[in-house]
């Protein structure tokens, strides 16, 4: 495994922030190149489309198969970006294995948001660790 490369620490150092409005408008005046990078190709090897048609002029590209399918394939492509939105699917999903009653989604919802507030550092060292040892 090759890692460390420039071109992978140059990709980690794209990451950005998102705290304040002035990063959101700098976010805004991306162009397209800053969102790619050498792992948005493996878009095209999870789908099984081939890349060539990506060295064509782009003024041929409608007329190209394999552009049709990636764009048929791309267009109907569900993208779940928001991590919020990841987490409240994966609670939903978690949540509907318990129980089926409302009242006692709610009930156990409030009971892991209190429990959270009461131990806000719950990893597992330390809720095994003793009482006495506090």
């Amino acid at each position: 495994m090759n890692s460390g490369t420039e071109y992978e620490i140059a990709n980690i150092q794209k990451k950005l922030v998102i705290n304040s409005k002035d990063n959101l408008q700098d976010l805004k005046n991306k162009e397209i190149d800053y969102f790619v990078n050498s792992q948005s190709l493996h878009l095209f090897d999870r789908f099984d489309i081939r890349k060539e048609f990506l060295k064509q002029d782009i003024e041929t590209w409608s007329e190209n198969e394999d552009y049709l399918k990636a764009l048929s394939v791309f267009v109907k492509l569900h993208v779940v970006n928001d991590c919020a939105e990841r987490i409240v699917h994966l609670t939903q999903d978690y949540i509907n294995v318990l129980t089926k009653d409302e009242s006692q989604k709610q009930y156990l919802l409030r009971v892991v948001e209190d429990y959270r507030k009461h131990y806000p550092d719950s990893t597992k060292k330390t809720l095994t660790k003793r009482m006495t040892d506090a």
